[in-house]
């Protein structure tokens, strides 16, 4: 079992799941561009979908680099960590009664995936000295 490769379709497939979402509730809420309002679905819909377009790209590539080159088994455990930081986040954002005020699984998904993305982006630095 590919750890990398199922984190990656997760990813993918939470990402076109959450525009999907965004694209149903345009058209439920009449709303062709923009949200303003903070408490809004759609404005929750329209910056879950943004935050994670900024950071699934590079962690699908980065996982399938690793996919191919083979690592430890515990660096793939950090893969999944990640993936569950970016589904925490997204959580969050649905649930926040106000995208202005905190949430806890807004700030877990962050952290998360920040000390992941830095750990990922040390392996490759690591890998590419080697």
């Amino acid at each position: 079992m590919n750890l990398y490769l199922i984190c990656a379709g997760v990813l993918v497939i939470f990402f076109f799941a959450i525009s999907l979402n965004v694209s149903r509730l345009r058209v439920r809420h009449n709303v062709l561009i923009g949200s303003d309002d903070f408490t809004h679905p759609l404005t929750k819909a329209v910056r879950a979908q943004a935050n994670a377009a900024e950071y699934v790209p590079v962690l699908v590539a980065i996982f399938l680099y690793l996919s191919i080159i083979g690592t430890a088994a515990w660096v793939a455990w950090i893969a999944v960590i990640v993936t569950l930081a970016r589904l925490l986040h997204c959580a969050g954002m649905y649930l926040s009664p106000d995208l202005n005020k905190p949430h806890p699984l807004r700030l877990a998904g962050a952290l998360l995936t920040y000390l992941g993305g830095l750990a990922l982006g040390i392996l490759l630095l690591a890998r590419a000295l080697m």
